[in-house]
């Protein structure tokens, strides 16, 4: 059942799980289901939603943070699948879009492989995981990658040896390297993105996929950019749509943390 209290503070819960989420401009005849990035809530679009007020944003909490959870790890995606679209279609929609922000764009490409052509569009903002990239990948990947990505997590020295040894043999960048160093010293933080990247490499996205549905489905594809990105391989995101048909793909001259903030609608007008 749904619980209804204040709109930041909703979730549904049900045999699959509970999931937290927060409803704007509640009502419209079309909808736009959002993702948020890692460390952030579905606050992060409070603001972007009060500049589209054409639009229901339906914002969902990602897996790893705040409350929500699946109770079985079976089939976590098709889990949280099933409580999202079950909480989508109480609003009769006429119309959905897809958005997600970093390690939510993960979650938004999953879910649009359930929904298909259902989609109208699509908006991939700073997207985590879209290309191949070491750190994701150690997360994401295998049992053996996992195990690997955890012993990385829980050990400061290990950690602090891998980013720099990968740097050097130009495995990741100077940028990434500096990021991965500055959080080794915060176990909660380290803890966090272990659990967020773990349960994230159950919303599984292939090259492949995406490829098959950028073809085989009417939904417009929009992807956005940082330019000064630390965490985003902005030229292998480049290549990878220059391999597909029909997507647009925005730069903006911020930071990575900065892409939360934009206004991701308007910047495709």
């Amino acid at each position: 059942m749904t619980k209804i209290t204040d709109l930041e503070s909703l979730y549904i819960e049900d045999r699959e799980g509970r999931l937290e989420y927060a409803v704007y401009n509640p009502g419209q005849k079309r909808g736009i289901l959002c993702f948020h990035g890692f460390g952030l809530g579905p606050e992060m679009y409070k603001d972007i939603a009060a500049k589209n007020r054409d639009l229901t944003f339906v914002c969902m909490e990602l897996l790893g943070h705040g409350r929500s959870q699946i109770y079985s790890k079976s089939d976590p995606s098709k889990d949280y699948f099933t409580l999202t679209n079950r909480l989508i279609q109480s609003f009769n929609f006429e119309q959905l879009s897809l958005s997600g922000f970093s390690l939510g764009a993960r979650y938004a490409l999953s879910m649009w492989q359930y929904y298909g052509n259902s989609i109208d569009e699509v908006f991939l903002i700073a997207p985590a995981g879209l290309t191949p990239d070491p750190w994701f990948n150690s997360a994401t990947g295998s049992g053996l990658q996992k195990r690997l990505f955890k012993v990385f997590m829980t050990n400061k020295s290990v950690l602090k040896f891998v980013a720099f040894g990968a740097e050097k043999i130009g495995l990741i960048s100077t940028k990434k390297s500096d990021v991965a160093i500055k959080f080794i010293q915060n176990d909660a933080l380290r803890r966090k993105v272990y659990e967020a990247w773990v349960w994230a490499s159950y919303f599984t996205i292939s090259a492949a996929s995406i490829r098959s549905l950028v073809t085989q489905t009417s939904t417009r594809v929009t992807i956005l950019l940082a330019q000064n990105d630390a965490f985003i391989d902005e030229q292998k995101i480049k290549k990878f749509v220059d391999t597909l048909p029909g997507i647009r793909l925005i730069k903006k001259p911020i930071s990575h943390n900065a892409m939360a903030e934009i206004d991701f609608l308007q910047e495709v007008q």
